[in-house]
């Protein structure tokens, strides 16, 4: 991610049966995407804080912590739970080891 780009949020999923999908963010609503052949059944939502592309959503909400659920039909195919971003700092690096 460089300087001038904003946070981003993609959920994308794969092999679910042709169809529309609602994706809930801690039980709102956020948008319906259509999973669609493209040789492999697959589709996603992209939500950023700094659009560049017409199919990005706008990031007006803040997923970690929160719960995903991706449904169509009142069925929940996925229910998944966003893990909190590592706290932004310095790159560790590590150091070989020696052997003695």
């Amino acid at each position: 991610m460089g300087d001038d780009c904003g946070p981003d949020f993609r959920v994308e999923m794969q092999n679910l049966p042709v169809g529309n999908y609602d994706l809930l963010v801690g039980d709102l609503f956020r948008g319906t995407s259509r999973w669609r052949f493209t040789p492999r059944v697959k589709g996603e939502l992209e939500f950023a804080s700094r659009r560049d592309d017409d199919d990005e959503l706008p990031l007006d909400f803040d997923p970690a912590g929160q719960t995903i659920d991706v449904q169509q039909a009142g069925t929940t195919f996925l229910s998944t739970t966003v893990s909190s971003p590592a706290p932004a700092g310095p790159a560790r690096r590590s150091r070989p080891r020696s052997h003695s």
